[in-house]
């Protein structure tokens, strides 16, 4: 993976993760519980993130301490096993067989399938289902038919089970998250290198990561008071969902 992709998932980690991608929950960073994030709350923030980034204490954050990063945030989600897809391995021997991800794979063609019709209309496309719809429609026509979607399942497992042994194993999962979340960070989601790596160097400093952050933090904050309210994040989390639907 390119350090320009990998780096970029600094950002995306803490900016999606600290501010935009939990409605409904207090900000992580917000120390006080009062609800609001102050800016002074987010610097150190920002400081205790870069501290956990920067494994061997040298200021700078390197392309082997963003992939290790990854690494560990995929293992704390369970992504594959466990946790948030835990029940794509129902039985729990660390592996994904074909007919487990075909079964999770059905149940999720019937949630989007909402009339049952055997095609996922493109009124039934909508929030997360619309983006995921219209990668699976190859042909283009605004819907997805039961054959495109049965292409697109192979396609995904085939690509996940890198060895080719008919089963995705945990570090297999891994690495496919790590390398598909890498990817949206470099493609316009939270910006490419040049927007964390200022100087070029292929390494992202304090002062860049920092500032990086605390730039879309005042970009948050809509009355400029140095305070981030729920209201205001619930706007920027829109407007984040918004641009990542295009």
């Amino acid at each position: 993976m390119k350090k320009s992709i990998i780096l970029a998932g600094a950002a995306a980690m803490l900016l999606t993760g600290s501010l935009a991608a939990q409605a409904g929950g207090k900000f992580p960073a917000d120390a006080d519980g009062d609800g609001n994030l102050t800016r002074e709350e987010m610097t150190a923030s920002v400081e205790k993130h870069f501290a956990r980034l920067d494994t061997d204490g040298d200021g700078l954050i390197s392309g082997e301490e963003m992939k290790a990063a990854w690494s560990r945030h995929a293992e704390k989600r369970g992504d594959g096993h466990g946790g948030k897809h835990g029940k794509m391995d129902p039985d729990g021997d660390g592996t994904i067989s074909r007919a487990e991800f075909d079964a999770r794979a059905d149940d999720r063609f019937a949630r989007m399938d909402d009339n049952g019709d055997g095609v996922i209309a493109s009124d039934e496309m909508t929030g997360r289902h619309g983006k995921r719809g219209a990668r699976m429609d190859s042909d283009g026509d605004g819907s997805v038919t039961r054959g495109e979607f049965d292409a697109a399942r192979a396609e995904k497992f085939a690509r996940l089970d890198a060895d080719g042994d008919g089963a995705v194993s945990r570090e297999e999962i891994k690495a496919a998250w790590a390398e598909h979340h890498g990817e949206r960070s470099g493609k316009g989601g939270h910006g490419k290198r040049g927007m964390m790596d200022s100087d070029g160097d292929g390494r992202v400093s304090k002062s860049e990561f920092e500032g990086r952050v605390l730039g879309f933090f005042d970009r948050m904050d809509a009355d400029n008071d140095g305070v981030v309210t729920e209201a205001e994040r619930q706007s920027a989390r829109e407007n984040w969902k918004k641009q990542h639907r295009q």
